[in-house]
């Protein structure tokens, strides 16, 4: 039940931003471009990409945690980024990390789902963005998934 959740909320999201095309599956990463949509994977050699800078206010990157994956989509006002990143840290922590960062912006999520293997949280920040950030538990490490607007 919480997989489909998650995997729901994540297919939703990325529905909602364009098309769904898959990364590389040759182990080069490097950086996929298309009209309105780029997605960076990393090589295989080195698993982890720079995490990156414009993450929002409420949503900094994990302590530890590595970026696995970026998708930009869209372009200029309506460019939506999500941010895949990895971290070793149990679910309840990194549930516990954001909500405090949410709290400590002054923001309240919209939409709020919790799990024992997972979380959901939609927050909107005072420009309106609509920001989703979801937490899963996957194999043995946790995974973050971010997805927000990059226009601020």
């Amino acid at each position: 039940m919480t997989r489909v959740l998650l995997i729901g909320a994540a297919s939703l999201a990325l529905a909602s931003c364009g098309s769904q095309e898959s990364a590389p599956q040759d182990g080069g990463g490097g950086t996929i471009g298309t009209p309105g949509k780029t997605i960076s994977t990393p090589a295989s050699a080195t698993p982890f990409i720079p995490v990156p800078s414009d993450l929002p206010v409420w949503a900094p990157a994990f302590p530890g945690a590595k970026a696995a994956q970026v998708i930009v989509q869209g372009e200029s006002r309506s460019a939506v980024k999500s941010v895949v990143l990895t971290t070793s840290a149990n679910v309840r922590t990194v549930v516990n990390f954001y909500n405090a960062k949410i709290a400590a912006a002054g923001l309240t999520a919209s939409v709020t789902q919790d799990t024992p293997d997972g979380a959901v949280r939609m927050v909107e920040s005072a420009s309106g963005a609509r920001d989703m950030l979801m937490i899963g538990q996957a194999n043995n490490s946790t995974s973050i998934t971010l997805a927000y607007s990059v226009y601020r």
